[in-house]
């Protein structure tokens, strides 16, 4: 079974030096930051969840979400032509006005006003 490993790009954003004896490996940083992002849990509960302190959650989260962002013109594209876009989207779910979709996803929300 081969070991998981961090996007080098992400991973390039966390090296640094440090002496202490039990510095935080990159993929653990960043796994408790998908979690932290896929459930919206307390920072506390993040750090427990990976026997970290709730300041080096934070600290995690905060420094993966800018490695992530700083990546996103290389994995994130928009459509080059939109109203091609917003045909294709109504022709298959007829759904107007979208241009993207994540997840491919989509959630009918019912109006709280009726």
């Amino acid at each position: 079974m081969r070991a998981m490993q961090v996007p080098i790009g992400i991973s390039l954003c966390f090296v640094h030096f440090s002496y202490r004896n039990n510095a935080v490996a990159p993929l653990n940083k960043l796994l408790a930051t998908l979690r932290y992002f896929a459930t919206g849990a307390f920072m506390e509960v993040i750090g427990d969840l990976g026997g970290i302190s709730e300041t080096s959650a934070r600290d995690f989260v905060a420094d993966t979400t800018y490695a992530i962002c700083k990546l996103r013109t290389k994995y994130i594209k928009f459509p080059e032509d939109w109203e091609d876009t917003k045909r294709k989207f109504y022709r298959i779910a007829k759904f107007p006005n979208v241009i993207m979709a994540i997840d491919c996803t989509h959630v009918r929300i019912a109006s709280p006003g009726k």
